[in-house]
């Protein structure tokens, strides 16, 4: 097998034995299988796959490769391209996030939210479970941002979320609407009882003072209110 040509950040290394962004050792007969396997093991995986440089740094690839065979029908290798695509596989997952996660605190945003509630909702009606979702509003958060800017602003919300995510079970969501606007999804509840000691909680958790730095301490309060299924609806 012969490698022809090569883009150069497909090494994505210059050091010596590195020609054209590939190392000069694969013409050697042993190099050039461990290679083909590769390409073998990158098309049954769709395409792409992730390698490890020498120097740690992880890299995605991306082939495009047809078989290649001699008059006898015997396969002699493959005849394609192979791209260093993680710059585009890094701004994907970067667009990916930010359409379903809010970027200041990391939570799931609106669109997220309603994604899970579904999924939760199906669970529960084939389980026979329940699930309940708690609205909250932050009081006084106007306030905050008037009178001592948008980072402190920032900064109360980051810990709010922190404080929402503490009150919860991993199997619950907290997610972030917009603004102070945030929301907690339950599933699965044994009763109506258990979401309201949850509400119960994340009061207690909002009564305490939040540290803003220079700020100082800032008291708030919140408003909610408390959904559930199946006692207040099915949808």
């Amino acid at each position: 097998m012969e490698v022809i040509i090569t883009n150069p950040p497909f090494g994505g290394i210059e050091e010596p034995g590195i020609e054209a962004g590939f190392p000069a050792d694969v013409r050697t007969k042993e190099t050039a299988d461990l290679f083909l396997v590769l390409i073998k093991h990158i098309l049954k995986a769709n395409g792409r796959a992730a390698l490890v440089l020498p120097d740690g740094r992880q890299r995605i690839i991306h082939v495009e490769a047809e078989p290649e065979f001699n008059e006898h029908g015997h396969s002699i290798g493959y005849t394609g391209i192979v791209q260093d695509v993680t710059d585009r596989r890094v701004a994907e997952d970067r667009i990916r996030h930010l359409a379903n996660f809010d970027a200041l605190t990391g939570l799931p945003n609106r669109r997220q939210l309603i994604w899970r509630a579904e999924r939760a909702l199906e669970q529960a009606r084939r389980l026979s479970h329940q699930a309940a979702l708690l609205l909250i509003d932050l009081d006084r958060f106007k306030h905050i941002n008037d009178t001592h800017g948008h980072a402190a602003g920032d900064r109360l919300l980051m810990m709010m979320a922190d404080r929402l995510r503490t009150a919860v079970r991993e199997t619950d969501v907290v997610a972030r609407l917009g603004g102070d606007e945030f929301a907690v999804l339950l599933h699965p509840l044994r009763s109506v009882d258990d979401a309201r000691r949850v509400g119960q909680k994340i009061h207690l958790l909002m009564t305490q003072p939040f540290d803003l730095d220079e700020h100082g301490h800032f008291h708030c309060g919140l408003s909610a209110g408390m959904a559930t299924y199946p006692l207040d609806g099915d949808t």
